[in-house]
């Protein structure tokens, strides 16, 4: 179980680095204007 549990919060916070990663990369687009 403890593993299992592991497993899922380690994907949901890889996701939402992703998530903020484009985040930030669009508002860096918006920013310059690339």
């Amino acid at each position: 179980a403890t593993i299992m549990q592991h497993e899922c919060t380690g994907s949901l916070s890889k996701s939402n680095m992703n998530q903020a990663f484009a985040h930030i990369n669009q508002e860096l687009k918006d920013t310059f204007a690339l």
